[in-house]
């Protein structure tokens, strides 16, 4: 995977240079979607992000690396703030209970 910029999953109106209320349907599923198949990859770059910044020198991290560390990557991804915002405006669209479907039938959830 090419390196990610690990500050845009923490956005929460827009994803890759788009207002999350203004795209397609079909491409907030396919992102949400992506997002989880990438979980450990991101997970693993949020890890490193955390402690790369342990000092404080650059940015102050909020997140423990221990707890992080510990949580299994589908759990994670789902709570970071622009997977938040994708899947709400899929609510708001009424096709959340689509987008759980095809999660069940992928993930065995």
């Amino acid at each position: 995977m090419d390196k990610f910029d690990i500050s845009t999953l923490f956005e929460t109106e827009s994803w890759n240079y788009n207002k999350i209320k203004d795209m397609k349907s079909s491409h907030i599923i396919n992102t949400l979607l992506m997002l989880r198949r990438n979980a450990e990859d991101y997970k693993r770059q949020y890890e490193y992000f955390l402690i790369d910044n342990r000092d404080g020198k650059m940015l102050t991290t909020i997140d423990d690396i221990g707890r992080i560390a510990k949580r299994e990557a589908q759990e994670w991804i789902v709570e970071v703030p622009v997977f938040k915002s994708l899947l709400e405006e899929l609510k708001n669209r009424q096709l959340d209970g689509y987008y759980d479907i095809l999660v069940k039938g992928i993930y065995k959830s």
